[in-house]
């Protein structure tokens, strides 16, 4: 049985939805990141959020975007609210790559790695790893916050 390749107006409009989705979750990360991180002076939370999200495919947040098509129309705050998956999907994988001390994550240095990294640069007293391996998960419980915070706030009714 022969399987025929998708749709390529399928693959536009999944392509937009992502594109969309990852917009919504930087555009979230960075007023948080902003306003809830400045002070710590670990300037680097943003960018391997963002990163760490903008690598992925967003199949959670296309699949929810796709039931909610299923029963009613097109609506920027249910696109909104599906692109926080991201968030939490991003809450699990940051753990899962300390639990696993995974050195990479799509190709590039796994978040707790370039939190060690950082530390190291700065030449910080204690541990470098251990730093790394706190912050990937301090970051990863702010995903799950975030994730829930962004669908709550995404102009969906409750």
């Amino acid at each position: 049985m022969a399987v025929e390749p998708p749709d390529a107006q399928f693959e536009v409009w999944r392509n937009g939805v992502r594109q969309a989705a990852l917009s919504h979750v930087g555009d979230f990360v960075d007023a948080h990141c902003t306003a809830q991180l400045a002070r710590t002076g670990v300037d680097l939370a943003a960018d391997v959020l963002v990163q760490f999200v903008s690598s992925g495919k967003c199949l959670r947040s296309t699949f929810m975007y796709l039931g909610w098509l299923c029963g009613a129309e097109p609506d920027d705050a249910a696109l909104r609210a599906s692109a926080g998956l991201e968030l939490l999907h991003g809450f699990a994988l940051l753990q899962d790559d300390v639990m696993d001390d995974s050195p990479l994550r799509r190709g590039r240095p796994a978040a707790h790695v370039q939190f060690g990294d950082w530390h190291a640069e700065r030449g910080l007293s204690g541990s470098a790893w251990r730093f790394g391996a706190s912050a990937a998960i301090l970051l990863s419980d702010l995903c799950l916050v975030w994730a829930e915070q962004m669908m709550r706030e995404s102009g969906l009714p409750p």
